[in-house]
């Protein structure tokens, strides 16, 4: 179904992987946290053109991904190593199903991008952690004025937690001076679910769907508004 879809996406992309690697250390849902930001881009008119993100993984997975490249004379992986990646992980993720993992809306609708692009992996040797950017862009530009855009963020397996916690987390380069945004974190987890959740092993694919259901629903949103 759509959901395995998208896993499978992330599995392409080496989640999976890094679970086999540190098993057993690794044994609940989620395996992986990304520290987030969204950018909106906009053009001289004050239309929204794209929305850029950059996701910061955790230092377990950012490990795993780093072994086996090639590492300059400081440690740090390779450029080229580094884009490989890159082209490796945006390929994955653009499965329509996953899409990024990322859905924009407008007036109840949600609105078309083209492939990613300005794909960029990073290493930031201090915290030791690889970081993917990437940009996607509207095909038609479009003006806010009366009515929100959001944008939504989230694994709906939940194997990827996300966190829009830094002070950057949500930017508006370039915006009219009546553009806003705000961000709006999902709901908290009750206890009994996040167990549940807990006791999932790395291994399984899939959730059941009553887990699902209520992972669907936790969803980062960023809310942009232009009086």
């Amino acid at each position: 179904n759509n959901h395995k879809c998208a896993k499978h996406a992330w599995v392409v992309a080496a989640v999976w992987a890094l679970t086999m690697c540190f098993a057993p250390a690794v044994k609940a849902h989620p395996h992986m946290w990304i520290d987030a930001q969204v950018q909106l881009g906009f053009n001289a008119e004050g239309q929204v053109t794209s929305v850029t993100q950059t996701w910061v993984f955790d230092e377990m997975f950012s490990s795993y991904a780093k072994q086996g490249l090639a590492l300059t004379e400081s440690g740090a992986p390779e450029p080229a190593e580094l884009d490989q990646i890159g082209r490796t992980w945006i390929e994955a993720l653009a499965d329509p199903m996953s899409h990024y993992f990322t859905t924009i809306r407008w007036r109840d609708q949600e609105l078309l991008t083209a492939s990613a692009q300005r794909v960029k992996v990073n290493w930031e040797s201090a915290t030791e952690q690889m970081s993917l950017q990437f940009e996607l862009p509207l095909v038609q530009a479009l003006s806010l004025k009366g009515h929100p855009l959001t944008v939504a963020v989230a694994d709906p397996t939940f194997y990827v937690a996300y966190s829009f916690d830094g002070p950057d987390a949500v930017t508006l380069p370039g915006a009219p001076s009546a553009c806003r945004a705000k961000y709006e974190p999902p709901q908290q987890l009750d206890r009994q679910t996040a167990q549940r959740l807990a006791a999932i092993p790395a291994d399984v694919m899939q959730l059941p769907d009553d887990l699902m259901a209520i992972t669907e629903t936790l969803q980062h949103r960023v809310v942009v508004t232009c009086d």
